[in-house]
């Protein structure tokens, strides 16, 4: 009875230890990741809105048919990238991922300080200010995807969410410098515009005076 226990106890312990190596490894094991398969079919800093999920139709893990993603791989490396989308009246949530697909960023229409989605992702060295109504972010990786969700309460908003994810933009952000040089088109002062020397002008004498 005793080697009973004793076996079963081990075989649980076993059995746990080969679940927890396997949560670990599959991630690194899997052929293609997210990131990867939309790396290999999206250009970088574009909003791209997702086909309708179903059961066929699943783009990564839990996606729901209740909601419409726009997605964005970015890419910070040279540039800051914004993401900007009219979401008014509309309950919305924006996550922003690395390519391992660890989430590093997330906020919601409730936690917004502004009614509409608007994101400003800068890379390391980048700086910028849009205001309180822009959420500045602070890039943990230079590449990886952003993905707006956009919630229905029912099916009558299909149509309008579809139209404010067309809509939606993610592009790459360029200041405008503040300081502009001095225009070096001016044309330069007239060389004839010195003062002349003074030359006489008075006439000629021709001939003597008695």
């Amino acid at each position: 009875m005793r080697g009973m226990v004793l076996w079963l106890s081990v075989a649980i312990v076993l059995g746990g230890i080969v679940h927890i190596a396997a949560m670990l490894v599959i991630p690194t094991l899997a052929p293609m990741s997210a990131f990867s398969r939309f790396e290999a079919t999206m250009q970088s800093n574009q909003a791209r809105v997702l086909e309708p999920v179903d059961a066929k139709q699943m783009p990564f893990p839990f996606a729901s048919p209740d909601v419409v993603y726009v997605l964005c791989r970015y890419d910070v490396s040279a540039t800051p990238v914004r993401l900007s989308a009219s979401t008014e009246n509309v309950y919305w949530s924006v996550g922003i991922y690395e390519p391992d697909g660890g989430n590093y960023f997330h906020i919601n229409s409730m936690q917004s300080t502004s009614p509409n989605a608007d994101i400003l992702l800068l890379g390391r060295g980048q700086e910028a200010d849009l205001g309180n109504d822009v959420t500045i972010v602070r890039a943990t990786h230079p590449s990886g995807l952003i993905i707006l969700r956009l919630f229905m309460r029912d099916r009558t908003m299909v149509k309008s969410l579809k139209e404010k994810a067309t809509a939606a933009r993610c592009s790459a952000f360029v200041p405008e410098d503040a300081d502009e040089e001095p225009d070096a088109t001016l044309p330069a002062e007239d060389a004839d515009s010195s003062p002349a020397e003074d030359v006489d002008s008075s006439p000629a004498v021709t001939g003597s005076t008695n």
